[in-house]
């Protein structure tokens, strides 16, 4: 017999999953529940201190350095998940782009 998992527990292997460093938005999880219960297990998993909320329905699973403690996940990581919230197209340019296509350091 199988047994029915939390929607909790489902969103939090589904953060193990993507490992430590990932950010996420709400509408990553829609598959699991309702936004209003998505909403609330995040709610509980940042309250638990598991992940961390970094600004309004966008949140972390933060990656913890020995001397460093919480780090910061990169400018280009909450791009990616605020880019995929909206349905938005990331576009580099600039010295990001020069970087990227490794033409300067």
């Amino acid at each position: 017999m199988k047994t029915k998992l939390s929607i909790d527990a489902k969103i939090l292997s589904a953060i193990h999953s993507r490992g430590k460093g990932a950010v996420f938005v709400p509408a990553d999880f829609l598959e699991f529940g309702s936004r209003e219960a998505i909403d609330i297990a995040l709610h509980r998993l940042t309250k638990k201190g598991t992940i961390r909320r970094l600004a309004r329905g966008v949140y972390d699973f933060p990656k913890i350095h020995t001397a460093l403690g919480l780090l910061s996940p990169s400018a280009e990581t909450v791009a990616k998940a605020l880019a995929g919230r909206d349905y938005t197209r990331l576009q580099p340019a600039g010295a990001f782009a020069a970087n990227a296509l490794g033409l300067s350091e």
